[in-house]
């Protein structure tokens, strides 16, 4: 990751800090959150990352959401062959620069799981992946935060790319925050 990123990172970990002290619904996820049934566990004491399954997990804990285009890029996907591999660790040279990128940047701001949609939900299981495609909404909308490839026409890219400044368009987005 460049200089440039460093203190963009910096930022939205203060921005975390800052939301999870300040805003009571942030600080304390509602108790009847389901959780996705498989998440990424990138906080392994090796580096490693590897699939887990949530049973057992508290509702409440954190965990950060990727949102990228597939493409045409050939991406890394969890099968039920790859399943039992993937639970003991998931080659980091096998997943494409955008997954690298993400694991990397939900380390970073302190967090241990996070959901990516080929990774996490069975791609070869039609049971599975009707199951656990219904709970979307709920896992993107209960995570801590979304990380968003959303300039990225597919994995190799990444989520940092040089971008010009001047096709950023300033935006006002009103909302409050409840509890209820």
């Amino acid at each position: 990751m460049g200089q440039f990123t460093n203190s963009s990172l910096a930022t939205c970990k203060n921005w975390l800090e800052s939301c999870a002290s300040s805003h009571s619904i942030c600080a304390h996820p509602k108790d009847e959150r389901t959780l996705p049934t498989r998440l990424i566990d990138v906080g392994c004491t090796d580096m490693t990352s590897r699939v887990v399954s949530t049973k057992g997990l508290p509702n409440d804990i954190p965990y950060m959401t990727l949102s990228h285009c597939w493409g045409k890029l050939a991406i890394q996907r969890l099968t039920r062959d790859t399943l039992e591999a993937f639970q003991q660790e998931i080659p980091w040279a096998h997943l494409c620069k955008t997954f690298q990128d993400a694991i990397l940047v939900t380390r970073i701001l302190g967090c241990s799981y996070l959901w990516i949609n080929s990774l996490c939900i069975i791609q070869d299981d039609e049971e599975d992946w009707n199951k656990e495609s219904l709970l979307m909404s709920q896992v993107y909308g209960s995570s801590m935060l979304n990380l968003a490839a959303s300039g990225a026409a597919d994995g190799s890219v990444g989520l940092y790319f040089t971008r010009n400044p001047l096709t950023v368009q300033r935006c006002r987005i009103r909302g409050s925050l409840s509890a209820g």
